[in-house]
């Protein structure tokens, strides 16, 4: 079953929806989740938690690439499960200590982080597509599916030293390109 057919599934509030997105991505998920999570049974959950987001989600949304938009979600999802991991490790007091000092310290407003993620993100999104598609797979297979070099090295058929050399340029660049971005606009 293609894309287009699972999302109207979705749109038709058909939980075969999530059966055939399960069947043709599941295991491309739980392999991003477990990566990021490094634990089966919470890449599980993960990818789980991936299919309720996405019910909820469709409709409204109308994703154009589905996969990247189940792996933006299930990113995202990996990701607060390793941070609520490393907050649980934390001893109870510490925290609460800090919580009652955050309430002293002035921070600055949830919309002033949103617009700053968001103009780094359009940012980070600009230079990559300014990357030409070798660079673009690379990159993209390190940082965003957490490849191994080794990994990148048998996708792409290049040597494991010319993979970092190219990483290592491209996140010099990425470097440079962001202080110029910011420099512009503040």
């Amino acid at each position: 079953m293609d894309d287009c057919e699972i999302v109207r599934l979705y749109f038709d509030r058909d939980e075969l929806a999530i059966e055939q997105t399960d069947k043709k991505y599941g295991s491309r998920l739980m392999h991003l989740s477990a990566r990021i999570t490094e634990s089966i049974p919470d890449s599980q959950e993960c990818v789980s938690d991936t299919y309720l987001a996405v019910w909820k989600n469709i409709p409204p949304d109308r994703p154009e690439h589905f996969f990247a938009y189940l792996a933006k979600i299930c990113r995202r999802i990996s990701l607060r499960v390793c941070e609520r991991r490393q907050a649980l490790k934390r001893r109870a007091t510490t925290t609460q200590l800090t919580g009652e000092l955050e309430e002293c310290i002035p921070s600055r407003s949830n919309v002033e982080r949103e617009i700053e993620s968001a103009q780094l993100a359009e940012a980070i999104n600009e230079f990559i597509c300014s990357l030409n598609r070798e660079k673009q797979i690379v990159f993209m297979r390190r940082y965003f599916w957490q490849d191994s070099i080794k990994e990148i090295s048998s996708l792409t058929g290049m040597t494991q030293s010319r993979i970092k050399s190219m990483l290592m340029r491209c996140r010099n660049d990425l470097r440079k390109h962001l202080e110029n971005e910011f420099y512009e606009k503040f």
